[in-house]
């Protein structure tokens, strides 16, 4: 269900992805995540290099911004009342994994014996090649919520936002127990989006299937069997009729064991929104199956081979479930191109996520 923090050091070093995502969204896992880690004990700290990074790119839009608004003043704030640590950069290391720009840190977790709290499921990958610890925000939400004797949310688990027209994708993290890969006859759904798309295993031919509404279908023989974890994904991406998209479909037991295929198209969506949503069932409540579900992300970006690799690495690895631009439509929401000198509102989580994508 999710990688536990038992045994991890006290000090946790704060990745800029997370940091920003947690003073610009009011009750996003990210924040969550980072007032669980205070309240089970841990102490929460950046770098001067990650803070230095986090302003860089609040700079970087300022052209976005009304005259006026500081959001750096608000990043500041939001340091300070949350009692995150600021502590000086420490000597950079050499021959890691990370790529040059994440040295500072892994070189920070490195000399303050911390782990890393990041959103970034490749630098996960990467921290784990080079020895050190990491961990995803869901990992934390859900050990504080084992901790409180309260149990996880199923939000928690079922992590949604509405895919678009030109890019989405359906990711399940599952234990099967169904008869799938016996060879009978039936199909077994991992989950249909009404006017999108279905995720299914083909239990005749033994094939892991995504069939979308404008007709075309990725077919990948691929062994599931009951009683073994898998990662699973479908995902597109389609820039419009007529011009060159693409669908794929994934599956992945361990590193050494996935599965992947791709087909292109020259097929888009129409305006038709996703309706209905059905998780291990089609949307017409056939085909279902029984499911040990640890974790199902639905969002508006596609999947590469890099990403797939660091999932499948990663103990409760899944992507996650807001595109690259989230940062640019949470301040955009929050009035950051509005003139008037209202104050800053930020956006709830699930404000964010039904915001016209």
């Amino acid at each position: 269900m999710y990688n536990s923090l038992k045994d991890l050091p006290n000090r946790v070093l704060i990745d800029t992805n997370v940091l920003l995502n947690a003073v610009f969204v009011a009750d996003g896992a990210a924040r969550r995540s980072v007032k669980h880690l205070g309240q089970m004990g841990y102490s929460p700290f950046i770098d001067e290099m990650t803070e230095l990074e986090a302003i860089r790119i609040l700079n970087e839009k300022k052209r976005y911004f009304r005259p006026g608004l500081d959001l750096a003043t608000i990043f500041s704030d939001f340091i300070s009342s949350a009692c995150i640590l600021r502590l000086p950069p420490a000597m950079p290391l050499r021959n890691t994994s990370v790529k040059a720009h994440d040295n500072h840190v892994v070189s920070a977790a490195k000399h303050y014996d911390a782990w890393v709290l990041t959103g970034d499921i490749k630098l996960c990958a990467q921290l784990t090649a080079d020895g050190m610890q990491s961990r995803l925000p869901y990992d934390v939400i859900i050990e504080a919520a084992l901790q409180s004797g309260n149990g996880p949310n199923i939000d928690d688990s079922f992590r949604i936002v509405t895919p678009t027209r030109n890019r989405g994708l359906i990711f399940c993290r599952v234990v099967p127990h169904c008869g799938i890969g016996t060879g009978k006859g039936q199909t077994f759904t991992f989950c249909e989006i009404e006017n999108l798309g279905r995720l299914f295993y083909d239990n005749q031919t033994g094939e892991l299937v995504f069939s979308m509404s404008i007709g075309r279908s990725v077919r990948l023989p691929c062994p599931i069997r009951d009683d073994e974890p898998w990662a699973i994904c479908g995902s597109y991406s389609l820039p419009g009729t007529g011009k060159s998209g693409k669908i794929s479909v994934r599956a992945g037991k361990h590193p050494s064991m996935t599965f992947s295929k791709s087909e292109p198209t020259l097929k888009g969506i129409h305006s038709i929104r996703p309706g209905s949503i059905r998780f291990f069932a089609s949307v017409d409540g056939q085909n279902p199956m029984n499911v040990h579900c640890e974790a199902v992300v639905i969002g508006p970006q596609s999947m590469n081979s890099k990403n797939w690799k660091a999932i499948v690495a990663t103990p409760a690895g899944a992507p996650n479930p807001y595109d690259i631009e989230v940062l640019d439509r949470v301040l955009e929401y929050a009035g950051a191109l509005n003139p008037s000198p209202q104050l800053l509102h930020l956006p709830t989580e699930n404000e964010l996520k039904n915001l016209n994508l």
